[in-house]
């Protein structure tokens, strides 16, 4: 699972990969980057990867399956 940040929240990031996002307006090249690890609503989770979205109107989108249902 992959979990989608806001590009303003990091600063210097090192892609590993990158995906592309196609909507109805254009395609859009989104850097994943991992991380080691990250504290969600006080669960810490290791070896997450990440997608940086710029524009996004959230700080992260997560998926529920990282975090055993308690989102």
């Amino acid at each position: 699972p992959l979990i989608f940040f806001d590009k303003k929240l990091l600063k210097d990031y090192n892609a590993i990969d990158y995906i592309e996002i196609k909507t109805a307006v254009n395609l859009d090249l989104v850097p994943i980057i991992k991380i080691q690890d990250i504290t969600i609503n006080h669960q810490l989770l290791h070896n997450i990867y990440i997608g940086l979205i710029e524009e996004l109107d959230y700080d992260c989108i997560l998926s529920p399956s990282l975090m055993g249902g308690i989102i």
